[in-house]
């Protein structure tokens, strides 16, 4: 099992409307791929992040999944929206591995 996790930080004043950002493309991934990814605000950390997380059954299926995403004008179109919600270099990915 492979868990797929963005981390995202708000810039002052937007969160809300990265929290609705974040669910429209959500929203589209599920649509495109049936898989429904959670969303998360970190307590304890930096104010306004936000953990978009997606299980995956592989490696392999991770792969397949981000090939369709990156294949879709549609979802090209939400992470354009990004810019000007979240802190420039705030982004952080990461793969985590079932053990």
């Amino acid at each position: 099992m492979i868990t797929f996790t963005r981390t995202e930080t708000a810039l002052p004043g937007k969160l809300f409307e990265l929290i609705a950002l974040t669910k429209e493309g959500q929203s589209l991934v599920k649509k495109l791929t049936g898989i429904e990814p959670s969303l998360h605000m970190v307590s304890g950390g930096a104010v306004g992040q936000l953990v978009s997380m997606m299980t995956f059954d592989s490696l392999a299926h991770f792969e397949e999944i981000g090939k369709k995403l990156l294949a879709e004008p549609e979802y090209h179109a939400i992470l354009k929206k990004d810019v000007g919600l979240i802190v420039p270099g705030s982004a952080h990915d990461q793969i985590l591995r079932s053990i």
